[in-house]
């Protein structure tokens, strides 16, 4: 993944390769962060109440037993660095604008962020 950028400086070790850890429940897969192993990409059909939509997220560990709401340490919302509306089977490598970016302080969206396989 390359391209998160937030003006403090907040989340440029997200910029790093993930490696493939398996499939969720769904049977999508989810990676794991190579040098950032705290971050995982997966996909989630309902993160929360306040992201109802399909999306692949960049957050903390899933729980691959769920089907949705893959992150329940993360309260009523949905924790996330960075999030694209999606219900597609595997990530779609390119480059793609954000559904939700946070940047420590606060989110936008918008912003591109490159995904590509080695």
């Amino acid at each position: 993944m390359s391209g998160f950028s937030c003006e403090n400086g907040y989340g440029a070790d997200l910029n790093q390769v993930y490696v493939y850890q398996g499939t969720t429940a769904d049977g999508r897969p989810y990676y794991r962060g190579k040098t950032r192993t705290d971050r995982y990409i997966y996909h989630d059909a309902r993160c929360a109440d306040d992201t109802p939509n399909p999306r692949w997220l960049l957050g903390g560990k899933p729980d691959i037993s769920r089907t949705s709401d893959l992150n329940p340490n993360d309260g009523d919302g949905c924790e996330n660095d960075v999030g694209f509306d999606s219900d597609a089977p595997m990530p779609v490598m390119g480059t793609h604008k954000s559904s939700w970016l946070w940047c420590g302080d606060k989110g936008s969206s918008g912003q591109s962020i490159t995904l590509s396989a080695d």
